[in-house]
């Protein structure tokens, strides 16, 4: 890890904010950003080391990158952002491919996205989507898998929720576990299911359309 920006960084942490952070972003056991952790730094103040470290080399970001802090991987990708725009093509293959090859260290946002996407077919056709997870679940993060929401009023109901969690685990020979994913879908429904009428009238339109 680069020293210098890791501690330019932490001079904007807030302990307080880090908590607040990891909580709205789920990262206790079973939940979809399971064990990311969090300096409490803001994202403006990211984007102010960024702009100082946006001469770092290519291999300290992609250090920084692996790092097992949200603050810090958010960091080398702004500056992996910024060495793009600036770049010549040659420049901007090399980055390409280093973000690809790098992709399970970026942010669940982008995996909760696709999840919230999957949703959507499965509100369509569930078969297609079923049929999507098999072919691809071995590449997929487990938050695209695992972040969808209520389809209709009283949907999902238990039986339902334990036969997708049956489904996951052995469309994945195991490696979603199925206590794990009952207690994430669980917990996943039940919050969304508490913001009814709004949500749940929202994907009922979606699926009219």
């Amino acid at each position: 890890m680069p020293k210098d920006i890791s501690v330019a960084l932490r001079a904007f942490a807030d302990k307080s904010d880090a908590i607040a952070t990891q909580r709205f972003f789920k990262t206790g056991p079973g939940e979809y950003g399971e064990g990311d952790r969090f300096l409490g730094v803001r994202v403006p103040a990211i984007r102010l080391v960024a702009k100082e470290y946006r001469a770092l080399p290519m291999a300290d970001a992609v250090t920084l990158l692996q790092s097992a802090f949200h603050e810090e991987r958010l960091l080398a990708l702004i500056i992996l952002t910024q060495k793009f725009r600036a770049g010549d093509a040659a420049v901007r293959a090399i980055i390409y491919r280093t973000y690809l090859n790098h992709t399970r260290y970026t942010n669940d946002l982008i995996h909760k996205a696709v999840g919230w996407m999957l949703r959507e077919v499965g509100n369509r056709d569930r078969s297609k989507e079923d049929a999507f997870l098999m072919t691809h679940y071995r590449y997929m993060p487990r938050t695209d898998v695992l972040y969808e929401g209520p389809r209709c009023p009283g949907w999902p109901n238990e039986a339902t929720i334990i036969a997708r969690a049956a489904f996951l685990e052995e469309a994945t020979a195991g490696g979603l576990d199925r206590s794990r994913v009952l207690k994430t879908l669980r917990c996943q429904y039940a919050k969304l299911s508490e913001a009814a009428p709004t949500v749940l009238g929202r994907h009922n339109s979606l699926g009219q359309d």
